[in-house]
Parts: structure tokens; sequence; C-alpha cells
């Protein structure tokens, strides 16, 4: 929705200062004593506005792609239930990002603002790295979530194969339109 409201403005220098995804990945990470479990997905969307230092993330959850087709269906379809909730959401704010960029910058800040998935919405505050040249910006942020947190249920007698938390690393390189 933001990208489309975005991408609508006639305004030159607003124009500028939006930068959207040249390429990315999100990974989850769930180590447990019996099996890790790692997907990868690179069918997300994000835009930084620069301007008011907005940011939004849209991802498929079908995007996710397992080394195994047996856990791909499983996340999906037992776990987050991708057919009745399919995209995950992002959208917030980045602290002390400088509305422009001149030389190459490296930048430690955080991003707050609301994380959905599945329709449940928590409010998360966390560190991100950018390096910042011409009209490129590339990010890498870490953090955990808890499954249980978004009405993700493990079902006992799987609870040595996923963790309680599980790491998630976004890394994006922004471009200019």
């Amino acid at each position: 929705v933001f990208a489309t409201i975005w991408a609508t403005r006639s305004e030159t220098a607003e124009a500028q200062n939006i930068l959207t995804l040249q390429t990315g990945s999100i990974t989850f990470f769930s180590s447990a004593p019996l099996e890790d479990i790692q997907a990868v997905n690179t069918t997300f969307t994000t835009t930084i506005n620069l301007s008011d230092s907005s940011v939004m993330f849209t991802v498929p959850i079908e995007g996710f792609v397992f080394p195994k087709k047996l856990m791909q269906e499983h996340f999906n379809d037992q776990y987050m239930e991708s057919s009745k909730y399919p995209t995950a959401r992002f959208q917030g704010k980045l602290t002390h990002l400088p509305q422009k960029i001149t030389g190459a910058v490296d930048l430690q800040t955080r991003v707050k603002g609301i994380l959905t998935i599945r329709d449940i919405s928590r409010t998360i505050d966390e560190p991100v790295s950018f390096t910042m040249a011409g009209n490129n910006i590339a990010a890498i942020c870490e953090f955990m979530v808890r499954p249980a947190d978004y009405g993700i249920k493990i079902p006992k007698v799987l609870i040595k194969n996923i963790a309680e938390e599980v790491k998630v690393t976004v890394k994006v390189i922004y471009s200019s339109r």
C-alpha cells in the first residue's frame, strides 16, 4: 500500500528520497537438538522513505524456500497457514537516518515498528546496520522472533525440533528509482 501511494506522487524531490529493493534476502534459522531449520525468502518488497525515515516490508509467506520440500509443506500448511495468512508485514521508522546521502557512510541505528505475522501485530525495536554510498543503501538487521508470540502452535511431539526463538536475518540493498 505504501509503495503504491509513494509511487503515484508526482514530486520529483520526493521520488528521489524513496529507495526500493534492488536485491535482498530474509532468512530464518531455528536451532534445536534434533534438527536445524533454515529458510530463505527473496520474493519480498521493501521501501525506505528518506524524507520521514519510514520503512515497510511485505513478505509472501510461501516465498520461504527450505532445503527439504516436506519442511516447506509443513511450514506453509501446519504452522504459518499461508493460505489463510499469505503475507507478513513490517511498518516502522528508522532512528537517526540522514535525509541526504553524501559520500560513503556506515551507520548503526535502530528500526522500531509493527511486525505482523498471521494477523498478530507486535512492536519490535531492533538494531540495524547501514552502509550508504551514492544512491544505494545496504542494510542488515538480525533479531529474534518467538513463534508463540504470533499464534504459531508447535505440537508437543515436535517441540524438540523447533526452537522457542527463531533468528531472522534481513539483508537488503536499496536503490533510488
